[in-house]
């Protein structure tokens, strides 16, 4: 089932809350909640999204409550989240996530964001580290559980905590962000430098940082 054969969400202009949660959906087209300047909360849960494309959540301005969990959602489009200037919970969990773009969140112009995340097949690579170095420090972004965050891969890492991988990390010797992100190369031999604590270096050798 596709969202773009519903048809008259334009005309439910007063409805505040939209629950088409468990309905096999595939795919929100672009503009498809046009009209719906009131809603409030929006339930997509358990459906079999794969990607969150620019322009599908436009025109929703006083929207509070995404849930897009328990989807395969692998993907967030750049600007997808920009429209949401009131955007005060956004769920993820149980998608198909391995890597996010900090851009993507930096984009969200809200007062206070709570975003949950565990439940991903999260690949622990210098990406997703500094992927969450940056956006943990970011004051109306809040990662509400972080501290469930597991890895997938690389498999040296599975099923570890990534707060933990993290924490081992800071045991190293150094100051969060002391990692010069720009060094990571991914390719398994790279190193991150700017304070260049061996420990460090061991750390996260093996995953590319």
């Amino acid at each position: 089932m596709f969202i773009m054969a519903l048809h008259g969400l334009e005309h439910l202009d007063s409805i505040e809350k939209l629950d088409l949660s468990w309905n096999q959906l595939l795919w929100v087209g672009s503009g498809v909640f046009r009209g719906l300047s009131r809603l409030r909360q929006l339930y997509l849960h358990n459906n079999r999204l794969s990607v969150v494309q620019q322009g599908s959540l436009d025109l929703l301005p006083g929207l509070e409550v995404l849930n897009l969990s328990n989807n395969n959602i692998s993907w967030i489009d750049g600007e997808a989240l920009a429209p949401l200037y009131s955007l005060a919970i956004l769920a993820l969990e149980g998608n198909n996530l391995h890597h996010l773009k900090f851009k993507t969140f930096l984009s969200l112009h809200t007062t206070a964001t709570h975003i949950t995340l565990s439940a991903n097949p999260w690949n622990c690579d210098c990406e997703l580290h500094r992927f969450f170095s940056k956006i943990l420090y970011v004051r109306h972004l809040h990662v509400d559980d972080y501290r469930n965050v597991t890895c997938r891969d690389p498999p040296q890492l599975a099923g570890s905590s990534l707060s933990w991988v993290d924490s081992q990390h800071l045991a190293g010797g150094n100051s969060h962000g002391a990692c010069d992100h720009s060094d990571c190369h991914g390719d398994g031999r790279g190193s991150c430098s700017d304070g260049g604590a061996e420990q460090e270096e061991e750390q996260w050798k093996e995953v590319g940082c």
